[in-house]
């Protein structure tokens, strides 16, 4: 990238940073990205690919505002009948049965559902498997701040997986799934789930597949108020901590095989795969981004 830049991954980590920062408190768009223009053309960098590190600044800058912007502002309402596909089931019984007035029935059968625009959380009384195309309506209602202070915070929580609306919906059709990239994904993620049952007690499966596949579904009742209690939640959902440890494994492992810098274009192919399998959350994105900025710069044999 040249010999006059030093650490130019922490600069653009920094961008990155500003870009949460104005995607949480600025709803312009357009004048956040003139602030992030002249911050990156204001940057001196005597280098032969000035304007190209420019444009990935402003490209960090970017990845940082929209994943802000998406978990604190919702976009508007889909229609009450709807096509999506099923990402996944959180259908247990730890979830309390929820009533709805409206179609009067109680369930704790719950899908989240990606139409082309969004994902919606969907109460349904009827089974259904992760890739399923269906057909449904039903009314479209917000996600619920928390009632009290301390409590159980349901915008928060589904915000965090890039879910804004919810709905108590009749299946009017229903279609098989198809056989993409997703859906072989959900097939391993079953499968390592299914690992994890068979290996392990209740109790200690369900911890293994928030730790490894982010499903927090199966936690029994109290785990979490337990590990918050002692300060140490973010251990049960992935993070930076979890993407960092599985980077370097995956580092030290294809190195023996492949060499130091063919190894790390394995690391970055491995992560989008394991995020893509999890499913991108805003905490799984970002650690993402930065883990990937950390492997780049070691492709460069820069410091990030």
């Amino acid at each position: 990238m040249g010999t006059g830049m030093k650490r130019p991954f922490v600069i653009a980590g920094a961008f990155y940073v500003f870009g949460v920062f104005f995607g949480r408190y600025f709803e312009f768009f357009i004048f956040a990205l003139a602030i992030a223009a002249a911050s990156a053309l204001a940057v001196d960098y005597r280098s032969p690919g000035l304007l190209r590190i420019r444009i990935f600044f402003v490209l960090m800058f970017l990845a940082g505002y929209f994943l802000s912007y998406r978990s604190f502002y919702a976009p508007p309402p889909p229609p009450e009948k709807l096509t999506g596909t099923v990402l996944e089931i959180t259908n247990t019984q730890n979830n309390p049965p929820r009533f709805s007035w409206s179609r009067n029935y109680a369930s704790n059968k719950r899908a989240v559902i990606k139409t082309a625009s969004q994902k919606i959380l969907v109460y349904l009384e009827e089974e259904v498997k992760p890739g399923e195309i269906l057909v449904l309506e039903g009314k479209i209602q917000e996600t619920k701040p928390a009632g009290n202070i301390g409590g159980y915070d349901e915008r928060a929580y589904w915000r965090g997986k890039g879910v804004y609306y919810k709905s108590y919906a009749k299946i009017i059709n229903k279609y098989p799934p198809k056989k993409n990239l997703f859906y072989y994904s959900i097939l391993l993620k079953d499968k390592l789930k299914n690992v994890f049952d068979k290996t392990f007690p209740a109790r200690e499966a369900g911890i293994m597949k928030a730790v490894v596949l982010g499903d927090d579904e199966g936690l029994e009742s109290g785990v979490k108020e337990l590990y918050a209690a002692g300060g140490i939640l973010h251990i049960i959902s992935i993070s930076g901590t979890h993407i960092s440890v599985l980077t370097l494994f995956l580092n030290s492992a294809f190195s023996m095989l492949f060499g130091k810098k063919r190894a790390r274009f394995f690391c970055l192919a491995f992560l989008f795969a394991y995020c893509y399998m999890v499913g991108f959350s805003i905490s799984v994105a970002r650690a993402a981004i930065m883990g990937g900025l950390a492997i780049a710069g070691g492709i460069f044999y820069r410091d990030a």
